[in-house]
């Protein structure tokens, strides 16, 4: 029957259900009615549109493709002879194609943690195999031309070369649109999947923009064209500049921009545009819209109105990465490297209109010399309560904003050898300084390593202030002269104490909350 009326090969797996040898009545169900009625449209369509000899024989194949499906979404690629090929010399257009899918169908998909789901990843290679013809058919003209479609799971080959399914599921109704569709005979084959990795990447890598799913599938191929040994030497060494670069900002910092990114991302999905503006001459329009979208608090991560140096800072987000993926930042002038004037005039616009900051209040040195007193002058002195005193003093006088004074699993606290006293203008060694020389410092100063002060390596020095408890060069000392008696290495934190003269504890972790400017 199906060479018969062209298109009906996919029309018959309701039919098989319905026509079951065991039964012993027929129930026509509305699945039923409906396959009847495309065989009716079908018959009747063939006086208005002949058969054509190709249709029922299958031809040498002149667009051979590929196809897979994962569960993020579908792809494939496909082949297409140029105007200039011949068998002597063969020349072919190459394509590739996506789609993501929706989250209505990854939900519904089974798998370990989705045992409930109700659509197999079968059914996705189907799709994916249904969707490949009409994707080849928007490109070329593909008449009287038989099809090599090759797929990496056996069921979609064998649903396809047959045309029906037992089952009234996905696959029917994809057989059937399949059938609808395309009225020539094309073949279908498998390839192992190792070998589809063309197809693969496509179904896998949907969300990718154009440009960087190039970048992606020719690195990927000019990594499996490498030896092992090799391409294992290059990914380490990848990971680790990767690394780097990550730990070149603060974690917040890159947490930020990967977040500032993924909104750009959605905003030129929506707006349909190229976010590498490829087809583009004139970014600035774009950004200035996804700035003012920021300014108000549609795409600020809080969804309130920001001030225009968040605004300018999310485009410089958005810009650098840009540069990280080897492409330019759109926000700057061709000709001048600057950024460009209508950004420039847009943030001056906002600045203008912001409200009036919100100073934050300085800690009172009150407070803290009240802290000192209370822990040095105690009858009960604890060393705990002297460690804390005197660490709040530091921070106080040293850190303020710029780093973090003592020990987390985050971070690494000051130590004894970040520490120099001077007496004038010469530097005394600490574990070799008599009692004198220590009486008679006159200037500490602390070297910041690793702390977040945005300078490695850079010191940081204070005087005498002129009181015995609120000093930073005696709190320091008080500290330094606290490890020394218990014979503490150069490695030791500042915030380390013992307590009864035996055991050492585990250093406190605390920080000042927003230490004002002593300068």
């Amino acid at each position: 029957m199906a060479p018969a009326i062209p298109g009906s090969r996919g029309l018959f797996s309701p039919l098989q259900t319905v026509l079951s040898p065991h039964k012993t009545r027929l129930y026509l169900t509305k699945d039923a009615h409906d396959f009847l009625d495309d065989f009716r449209w079908l018959a009747h369509n063939l006086d208005s549109r002949p058969t054509r000899l190709f249709e029922l024989v299958p031809s040498p194949p002149l667009v051979i493709g590929a196809t897979d499906a994962s569960g993020i979404g579908l792809g494939g690629v496909f082949f297409i002879p140029t105007d200039h090929s011949s068998e002597a010399q063969p020349q072919y257009h190459a394509f590739v194609w996506r789609h993501r899918l929706p989250d209505t169908i990854r939900s519904r998909l089974i798998s370990t943690s989705n045992p409930t789901g109700t659509i197999t990843n079968s059914d996705l290679e189907l799709a994916a195999a249904v969707a490949h013809p009409d994707v080849i058919a928007s490109t070329s003209n593909i008449t009287e031309i038989t099809i090599a479609a090759l797929h990496d799971n056996t069921p979609t080959v064998f649903w396809q070369r047959r045309g029906s399914v037992t089952t009234t599921g996905p696959a029917a109704y994809l057989l059937r649109l399949h059938a609808r569709h395309l009225r020539y005979i094309s073949t279908h084959d498998y390839i192992p999947g190792p070998i589809n990795a063309m197809a693969d990447d496509a179904s896998r890598l949907v969300s990718r923009t154009a440009l960087t799913f190039q970048f992606c599938l020719s690195s990927a191929r000019a990594l499996d064209r490498m030896r092992p040994i090799t391409r294992d030497e290059f990914t380490r060494d990848y990971s680790a500049v990767q690394a780097a670069l990550r730990s070149g900002v603060v974690l917040g910092r890159t947490a930020k921009a990967t977040h500032t990114w993924d909104l750009w991302l959605a905003f030129c999905t929506k707006h349909e545009i190229d976010p590498w503006f490829t087809d583009q001459e004139d970014p600035i329009p774009y950004l200035q819209v996804f700035g003012q979208r920021y300014r108000d608090g549609r795409l600020a991560p809080g969804q309130k109105p920001v001030r225009s140096r968040t605004v300018a800072d999310a485009l410089c987000l958005v810009g650098q990465t840009y540069k990280l993926l080897g492409a330019r930042d759109h926000r700057l002038d061709h000709h001048t490297g600057q950024i460009d004037f209508r950004l420039q005039r847009q943030f001056r616009a906002y600045e203008k209109s912001d409200p009036p900051p919100q100073r934050v209040k300085p800690i009172p040195i009150r407070l803290v010399s009240t802290v000192l007193t209370a822990a040095h002058n105690n009858i009960n002195p604890s060393s705990a309560a002297q460690a804390i005193a005197d660490m709040i003093c530091i921070a106080f006088f040293f850190l303020l904003r710029s780093g973090e004074y003592t020990f987390t699993n985050a971070n690494t606290p000051f130590r004894i050898q970040d520490v120099k006293l001077h007496i004038d203008t010469k530097e005394i060694q600490i574990y070799h300084a008599s009692p004198l020389e220590f009486s008679n410092v006159t200037s500490v100063s602390l070297t910041f390593i690793t702390q977040k002060n945005g300078v490695k390596g850079e010191v940081i020095s204070h005087g005498l202030s002129g009181d015995l408890l609120v000093c930073p060069c005696r709190a320091t000392f008080r500290r330094i002269q606290h490890l020394l008696q218990h014979q503490q290495p150069p490695s030791t934190p500042l915030c380390k104490f013992f307590q009864d003269h035996t055991h050492a504890t585990r250093p406190y972790h605390s920080r000042p909350s927003n230490p004002g400017n002593t300068s």
